[in-house]
């Protein structure tokens, strides 16, 4: 759930005192954008009550009141503002805008404002860019998942991806009192690239290459030689057997690729595949959400139930529940 803000829980304690009534404080609210619950408006509205919460900006504490005695409503509302719209604002850039518009607030004042306009400092999730076009055939596919509640028994999900021989980050313990260590690598690091895939039925054989995927690479060594054979094989069978290494030999370690293909037909059992598959069942309802953007970690963070077993009209009627405004 979103925390609430020290200027939303101000806001309700202002309607409040002016009679407002927790329907209308929470209408006025989502009329700001603001989202929140009758629990959350009822739950500040009696901690006033019992003084524990004051509709004053500084805090009960005297240190704090002495530290905040200059910090004013419209510098939250101003940090609130351009963080809003300018999420990389440094706070050092945002003291230097407070201190032209004529605010008398120090730089350690200026984190505290950007703490009670409900922000806080974090590094980013790097996903892939999705582009607008796309975005819109997401969604599309997404609602059509959605409107048949889709199971995927008769897809296949696969991918390809570059596995490289060589630990980049290594860590090593030395003593205070002497230089670190020098470890020798490679300038260019032996690469293999693996393709595969999996279904409810189980896992695809793997494809371990070299060289570049392209066109009629695809057709001839992964749809031609490998995909399809695997599909007739298993075409009248209950669900695919474990893989079997299948590779375009060149020069690359033969034990590396009997590793990768070794952990793929250990691992990759068709329980395995189907809890992975079953994820999906929380990224359509958020994609759609998200109007087509890629949605990283985020349908787990919304959703923390286990996936498996459930379906998307299970979450997608989740995410519309009141327990969800929030979210939403």
């Amino acid at each position: 759930m979103v925390r609430t803000s020290h200027l939303t829980k101000l806001d309700i304690v202002r309607l409040y005192r002016n009679s407002y009534t927790t329907r209308d404080i929470r209408a006025a609210l989502n009329s700001k954008g603001i989202k929140v619950t009758r629990q959350v408006i009822d739950y500040w509205v009696q901690q006033y009550h019992q003084g524990k919460f004051t509709d004053e900006m500084t805090c009960p504490s005297p240190r704090k009141v002495k530290i905040l005695k200059t910090l004013t409503r419209a510098d939250v509302q101003f940090v609130k503002r351009t963080l809003s719209s300018e999420p990389c604002t440094s706070s050092r850039t945002i003291h230097k805008r407070l201190l032209l518009k004529g605010s008398k607030v120090s730089l350690s004042m200026t984190k505290r404002a950007i703490v009670h306009a409900g922000f806080t400092c974090t590094k980013p999730r790097y996903c892939q860019m999705v582009r607008h076009v796309n975005k819109e055939k997401r969604v599309a596919f997404c609602k059509m998942l959605v409107e048949n509640n889709d199971q995927f028994n008769d897809m296949i999900f696969t991918d390809e991806c570059t596995v490289q021989l060589h630990q980049n980050k290594v860590y090593i313990y030395r003593r205070l009192d002497q230089l670190r260590p020098s470890l020798s690598k490679l300038k260019h690091p032996l690469k293999v690239h693996v393709w595969a895939g999996i279904s409810k039925r189980g896992a695809t054989p793997i494809l371990v290459f070299d060289g570049i995927m392209n066109g009629q690479f695809f057709t001839d060594h992964i749809l031609r030689d490998t995909f399809l054979p695997k599909c007739r094989l298993e075409s009248n069978r209950d669900g695919l057997e474990p893989a079997k290494e299948t590779s375009v030999y060149n020069t690359y370690d033969v034990k590396r690729r009997t590793t990768i293909c070794l952990f793929w037909s250990t691992y990759m059992t068709k329980l395995q595949c189907a809890t992975y598959i079953d994820h999906v069942y929380k990224v359509v309802p958020v994609c759609i959400l998200m109007k087509g953007q890629a949605t990283g970690s985020i349908p787990n963070k919304i959703f923390k139930e286990p996936s498996h077993g459930k379906s998307i009209a299970y979450f997608q009627t989740l995410l519309w529940s009141p327990d969800y405004d929030d979210v939403r």
